[in-house]
């Protein structure tokens, strides 16, 4: 451990260095890696002084009964609950058009830093300076919050140092809050946004079918708030009289509200243009909107990437053509660049020359929505060049309807 220490602070303060062995290029430019092994030695030099011995304890067939009972239960609740869902997800499968984040063990998400506990509330309208504090290890403040606030854990704490003796019940929202805390932390430890190097047990959550999709560690934070809540309301009713009186339970939820109070809620300001509102009283049609594009919550996506097109989706209520989804078919690009007029959208509003087919026989969308500030000219000539019937304009965008037939 100390030989490493040295070889990570050497890379600290040299930045490192590339080399060549045995025909292998190695970089040695960070001390994350050393960081890991220095994690690896601590745990063996452990294990080394505490030797675990596993013992086998029995367990009655009344408990056996019991546990059988209750899974069962809960089993066919959720079957039959989500039997719409669990459907769904199988025709998703069955089409080839499941999706699960890739990523490698470096790139993995980060989790909840180990300092956000302590940095206080984000976007709590009285201590902005736990905003700044946030802003200057480059934390994210909606997926990295890890404040619990400071009443629940009081009451927990004095709980706890009551030294009574814990019910099964309490054992086991203890274990949750521990696990859901443990996930939000993700895959490596960071703490101030340095990469500590200590891999923790989500990074191999990715090797999991379907938990593999819960990609941002930091939201288990939401199970940890639960558990805290349970925990927090058993110590009040186990506290002294006094602190159970409704005037002291009224003053410790006007804290707990206080803590968390986040105003105002930063919102985005949305616009809506007039064109819009003429294609909402247009008869029925799907819609493209130009510069075009596809995407999702895991790559850069292809051509455009203004969301605000889902926006205004919701004001004209025609269906949309393209758009952005959470988890994007791997061979939805290709399927696009096949459809007619539609793979040239998509290839000239990613920036690439127009390969595809002219014909707008059978395209999928019947209205056109130009943005004439954000359309290259390669893009609008090719729109220029369609059988189309402008039906409404405003300062920013043309509206178009498209005319089935055959570019000459």
């Amino acid at each position: 451990m100390i030989l490493l220490a040295a070889l990570a602070v050497w890379l600290v303060v040299t930045g490192g260095s590339s080399f060549t062995l045995g025909g292998v290029f190695v970089s040695m430019r960070t001390p994350q890696n050393t960081l890991t092994a220095i994690w690896i030695a601590a745990a063996a030099y452990a294990l080394s002084l505490w030797k675990p011995v596993p013992a086998r304890a029995s367990i009655s067939s009344e408990d056996v009964r019991r546990a059988t009972a209750i899974v069962t239960i809960v089993g066919a609740v959720f079957i039959v609950g989500a039997a719409p869902l669990l459907w769904q997800a199988a025709q998703l499968i069955a089409r080839g058009e499941y999706v699960t984040p890739a990523y490698q063990w470096r790139s993995a998400p980060r989790g909840v830093d180990l300092l956000s506990p302590l940095l206080g509330p984000p976007l709590h309208p009285w201590f902005q300076i736990a905003a700044r504090a946030y802003a200057s290890v480059g934390l994210d403040r909606i997926e990295a919050v890890g404040w619990m606030g400071i009443v629940p854990l009081v009451l927990i704490g004095s709980s706890l140092a009551m030294r009574e003796p814990v019910s099964r019940e309490l054992r086991v929202w203890r274990i949750i809050a521990i696990a859901f805390g443990l996930w939000a932390l993700g895959p490596i430890l960071t703490v101030g946004g340095f990469d500590t190097g200590l891999k923790l047990p989500a990074i191999l959550l990715r090797y999991v079918p379907f938990v593999a999709n819960a990609r941002i560690p930091g939201r288990a934070m939401v199970g940890v708030f639960v558990a805290l809540a349970v925990l927090a309301s058993a110590a009040l009713a186990a506290a002294p009289a006094w602190r159970r009186r409704a005037p002291m339970q009224w003053l410790l939820i006007a804290f707990v509200a206080f803590e968390y109070w986040d105003a105002p809620i930063p919102i985005t300001s949305l616009d809506r243009p007039a064109l819009y509102a003429a294609l909402a009283d247009a008869l029925p049609g799907a819609v493209c909107e130009v510069p075009f594009g596809i995407g999702d919550g895991l790559s850069a996506g292809i051509g455009s990437q203004d969301r605000r097109a889902l926006y205004y989706a919701t004001v004209h209520a025609h269906p949309l053509v393209g758009g952005y989804i959470g988890r994007m078919p791997a061979n939805a690009a290709s399927r696009y660049e096949e459809m007619p007029m539609v793979g040239s959208l998509l290839r000239l509003s990613d920036g690439r020359p127009d390969t595809g087919s002219s014909s707008v026989a059978e395209v999928p969308c019947q209205y056109i929505v130009v943005n004439r500030e954000e359309a290259s000219q390669a893009l609008q000539t090719y729109i220029g060049r369609l059988p189309l019937d402008r039906i409404a304009s405003d300062p920013a965008r043309d509206l178009y309807r498209v005319k089935p037939g055959l570019l000459p």
